[in-house]
């Protein structure tokens, strides 16, 4: 399972409910939910974010287990993809 988070200041894919949980105290007015696939989990926490912040539109896509906030996007600190 995965498990979406987003928020108006950070998004995220996390592996376990857990960690999920835990990342939920830096996410303001955070939703998080459960999903069976990464992928699904990736479009709605984008399409969601995209809705809360304004900053969303800079996201393209998600890491797992790895939060993305406003400061970031601003920053240009956002993840990248691992190549593989």
């Amino acid at each position: 399972m995965f498990y979406a988070i987003v928020g108006s200041n950070g998004v995220a894919v996390m592996s376990t409910e857990e960690r999920a949980e835990k990342l939920k105290k830096y996410i303001k007015n955070a939703t998080v939910l459960e999903f069976s696939q990464f992928e699904t989990a990736e479009f709605w926490a984008l399409a969601t974010f995209q809705q809360r912040s304004l900053l969303g539109k800079y996201l393209t896509y998600l890491n797992l287990n790895r939060a993305i906030f406003n400061k970031d996007i601003l920053t240009g600190r956002t993840s990248r993809r691992k190549k593989t």
